[in-house]
């Protein structure tokens, strides 16, 4: 079978198949909210503050609550009946590390926000040492008041930037998972989608370790230019553009360790599914689609 070096590609060809949107509203935000609740009628602020000038809401509506920046961004939301599941679908892509490493035991969350990727990794993986970091104390805050954030001792969270958290760590043990989904007023975070913050990213993640990324199309240029930062650092990455939504995820690792995606079978898809409650299949499909060449997908089929 032809080699399956994976590798994010920003060619004219490539770029055009991503979805882009103009607008961060238009999808991350109201629709995506939309689409898994259904009664507006049932919308209930049940607490609003400000943080540096800006309007912070938690709403109830439904089966659901979600955490508001500026009155309509949405940042996160949870099922307030079962707060482990991932309730939007660009942080159950998120979890697409799991198909190559389903027991990680170091995990780094960059941006908690309302502690969604924190909570459903704590539920699976009860032993495992999550680190939580976001830069407001306001938001942390909320996470634990109203959004079940895990009180834990293998869990947690520290209120600084993602930058100054790994340069200043000193613990010898690394990462196996690092999840990054930083986002302020203007987007990406520029520290945190850097260069030098990916630097710091490679020295403390272990050697078959995970990189995942939530990236926006609706910046393309910008999206474009922290792809290639990650491409010019890691061996080996991945892009899964979010079905119907504006976000890319992106995976990046040493080696060809994320070449075992593509390679999956319906056997072991059907596990990973039924444990971890997530559509897997769909994940390795939009993998397979966006990730190999025409001639490799064909010859898939006659393998």
């Amino acid at each position: 079978m032809p080699e399956k070096r994976l590798h994010v590609n920003t060619s004219r060809r490539r770029r055009t198949r991503l979805p882009v949107l103009t607008s961060t509203t238009d999808i991350r935000y109201k629709s995506e909210f939309n689409a898994f609740t259904g009664n507006l009628m049932e919308r209930k602020t049940v607490h609003r503050s400000h943080w540096q000038n800006q309007l912070i809401e938690v709403v109830d509506e439904g089966t659901t609550r979600s955490l508001y920046f500026g009155g309509h961004v949405l940042q996160s939301s949870m099922y307030l009946a079962a707060p482990q599941k991932l309730a939007l679908s660009y942080t159950r892509f998120m979890a697409a590390p799991l198909l190559i490493d389903d027991e990680p035991e170091r995990i780094l969350v960059i941006g908690v926000g309302a502690g969604s990727l924190v909570r459903f990794f704590h539920h699976h993986f009860p032993d495992a040492q999550i680190d939580g970091i976001d830069y407001s104390s306001e938001v942390i805050d909320l996470a634990r008041s109203h959004f079940h954030l895990p009180v834990s001792p293998k869990v947690a969270i520290h209120c600084c930037s993602g930058l100054q958290f790994l340069a200043e760590r000193k613990d010898e043990h690394n990462y196996d998972l690092i999840l990054i989904d930083a986002f302020d007023t203007a987007g990406m975070s520029s520290q945190i989608y850097s260069g030098p913050f990916f630097d710091l990213c490679q020295d403390h993640l272990a050697l078959s370790g995970i990189v995942c990324l939530n990236l926006w199309s609706g910046d393309q240029s910008r999206m474009e230019e922290v792809a290639m930062e990650i491409g010019v650092r890691f061996d080996s990455t991945l892009e899964l553009p979010v079905p119907q939504r504006g976000n890319v995820i992106c995976l990046a690792g040493r080696g060809d360790v994320l070449s075992a995606v593509v390679d999956l079978d319906s056997a072991e898809l059907a596990f990973l599914q039924d444990r971890f409650e997530l559509n897997f299949r769909e994940m390795v499909r939009v993998c397979r689609k966006y990730n190999l060449s025409m001639f490799q997908r064909i010859s898939r089929l006659f393998s």
